[in-house]
């Protein structure tokens, strides 16, 4: 049986986190795109958590509230 955890993100998550930037382009992402969230990632990100199984980073997402987004972007 796997063990499946959500947590919040720690800068020791980054490498796994790019890794699977990496294997889901170009179909998912754009190449261009992966500094963006390198720097996103090493800025500490709030609200930002990862999917673990048995041990292993196997996705990471973020969910925001639309008017946390506009005051992001403001």
């Amino acid at each position: 049986m796997t063990n499946r955890t959500f947590r919040q993100y720690k800068a020791s998550d980054r490498q796994a986190c790019i890794d699977i930037f990496d294997a889901n382009c170009p179909e998912y992402f754009a190449p261009n795109e992966r500094q963006d969230y390198d720097e996103f990632l090493c800025n500490s990100p709030q609200d930002y958590e990862v999917c673990e199984c048995d041990g292993r980073v196997l996705g990471a997402f973020g969910l925001f509230a639309h008017h946390e987004m506009e005051e992001t972007l403001n």
